[in-house]
C-alpha cells in the first residue's frame, strides 16, 4: 500500500503503515536477546536486587491466592522480608509471573526465568525505534528500518537488554511516549484522545519503573510538540486529558504507597 496524504485542518497527515518490515526486525531483537546467555548465573549486583524483589514478590502473589495475605501486600515491594523504597515494583511484579512454577514446586527458578520479562520488554526498543523514525521522516522510508537495524545493533540493547535490569523497560517506556507524541501531530478527536491516553499509560510505566524520569522524557516531548504549533489549544485540551487519565495507574500507586508507609515512600 502506498503513501498517500490527506489534509486534516491546517496539517497534513501521513497515515501510519503497518509495521512490516519492522516486525521482522522485533522478530531478530527477540531472538538476540532470548536465545544467548539468558540462562547464565545471576552475577550483577543490580540483577540479584531485581532478582529477589521479583521472587518475593512472587511470594506474596503466591500467599495472596492461597489466602494467606492481603491483596495489597502485592503491590509493595520488599528485599530480604524488609520494605524495598529505592523503586516501585512496575518491572519486578512482572518479572516474577514466570517464576511461579517453580515456587509453587519450592525449587529455586533458574536465572533465564527472571531475565524473561525484562527482555522482552526491552525488544521492543527496536520497532520503536522505526516507528519514531517514520515518524520523523515520512519521506525516506529507509530511514526507519536503518533506525531498527542500529538499535539491533546497539550494545547496550544487547547486553543489559537480557539482564534483569530497569535499563531496557525505561527506553522501551520513553520510546513509547515519543512515538505517541509525535502521533498527536496529525491527529484530532478520539483518536488524539488516544494518543494521549497511550502517552500518559507510557508515563505511568515510568512512574512504576524510576518516577523521576518522566520529567525529563515527558517535559522533553511537550516542549518539542510546543515548538512545532500543529496543535490548538482545543487539541492541547485533548492531549492533556489524555495524559491524565493515563497516568492514573502510576500517580495512584505513588498515593497508595505513601499511605502505607508514610514519609518513607518518599526515598
Amino acid at each position: 500500500m502506498g503513501v498517500y496524504q490527506k489534509t486534516i485542518g491546517p496539517i497534513t497527515a501521513v497515515p501510519i503503515r503497518r509495521l512490516g518490515p519492522l516486525f521482522l526486525f522485533w522478530l531478530a531483537a527477540l531472538a538476540l536477546l532470548l536465545i544467548p546467555g539468558l540462562d547464565l548465573p545471576i552475577r550483577d549486583w543490580d540483577e540479584g536486587i531485581v532478582a529477589r524483589v521479583a521472587y518475593e514478590r512472587g511470594d506474596a502473589l503466591l500467599q495472596w491466592l492461597s489466602g494467606q495475605a492481603p491483596f495489597s501486600n502485592i503491590w509493595l515491594p520488599t528485599y530480604w522480608d524488609a520494605p524495598y523504597l529505592n523503586k516501585p515494583p512496575g518491572l519486578h511484579l512482572p518479572a516474577s509471573l514466570p517464576l511461579l512454577p517453580w515456587m509453587s514446586a519450592s525449587e529455586v527458578p533458574p536465572a533465564w526465568a527472571v531475565r524473561l520479562v525484562p527482555a522482552l520488554v526491552a525488544s521492543a526498543v527496536v520497532p520503536l525505534a522505526g516507528l519514531i523514525t517514520r515518524q520523523l521522516n515520512h519521506k525516506q522510508q529507509g530511514a526507519a528500518m536503518a533506525a531498527a537495524a542500529i538499535a539491533l545493533t546497539l550494545l547496550p540493547l544487547m547486553r543489559h537488554g537480557r539482564l534483569a535490569m530497569l535499563d531496557g523497560a525505561l527506553v522501551s517506556a520513553s520510546g513509547l511516549l515519543w512515538w505517541q507524541l509525535l502521533l498527536c501531530r496529525q491527529s484530532r478527536g478520539w483518536r488524539l484522545l488516544g494518543c494521549g491516553l497511550l502517552s500518559g499509560l507510557a508515563c505511568s510505566a515510568l512512574l512504576l519503573l524510576k518516577a523521576p524520569l518522566v520529567i525529563p522524557v515527558l517535559g522533553i516531548g511537550l516542549l518539542l510538540l510546543l515548538l512545532e504549533r500543529q496543535l490548538g489549544a482545543q487539541q492541547w485540551l485533548v492531549l492533556f486529558l489524555g495524559l491524565c487519565l493515563g497516568q492514573l495507574p502510576g500517580l495512584g500507586w505513588h498515593l497508595f504507597h505513601w499511605m502505607q508507609r508514610g514519609s518513607d515512600a518518599l526515598l
